[in-house]
This record gives structure tokens, sequence and C-alpha cells, in this order.
């Protein structure tokens, strides 16, 4: 299943809570990108255990850290582009989660 939250954003940020995705648990591709997103609490995808593909790009003000990840067991492909990511934070990921990370 796959799920694409298309640009819902406003001039303030959109903000999406901890409990957004817990009906969501078989979903395994999830588009954020282009949200104006500046924050994700480290559970937001605690309830996304099969999630596979992820896209965060185009956020701009976002930073990313690795504790997001801490419940994606199964993430394959994480598209990070035109966010606020530490080196070490993207070489940690690679090497943790074994994924494709798209920086481009």
């Amino acid at each position: 299943k796959t799920l694409r939250l298309e640009r819902m954003n406003n001039s303030k940020g959109f903000e999406i809570t901890t409990n957004f995705f817990q009906h969501l648990v078989n979903l395994t591709e999830l588009d954020l990108s282009d949200n104006n997103l500046r924050t994700l609490d480290s559970e937001v995808f605690s309830y996304l255990t099969k999630l596979e593909t992820l896209n965060l790009s185009r956020n701009n003000q976002l930073n990313i850290s690795q504790s997001l990840f801490v419940h994606l067991n199964v993430l394959k492909n994480l598209t990070l582009h035109r966010n606020q990511v530490d080196a070490d934070v993207e070489k940690s990921l690679r090497k943790l989660y074994k994924i494709t990370i798209r920086n481009i």
C-alpha cells in the first residue's frame, strides 16, 4: 500500500503528530515530500514497521536525526534531498539499515 500526502503545507508548516500513522500499519511506501515539514517526533513512524520506501525530500527546514528511523526495520529506500541532514547521520543510516539514500 502506498500513501502520498501531497502538498499539505501552509505558511506555518504542516505538522504530523506522533499518532498520525497509527492506523496505517500495512503501509509500505510513504511520500511526504514538498510538505514544508519542520519537525517530526522520533516516534512518528513507530507504527510503520512494514515501510520500505520513504520520501522526505524538499521539506527544506526539516532536521533529520537517526532516531527518526529506529522503528523502520525493513526500510530499503530513503529520499532526503533538500533537508538538513548531517553527514554522520547519513553515513550511520547507510551502514545500519543497508538502504539506498537519495540526496540528489
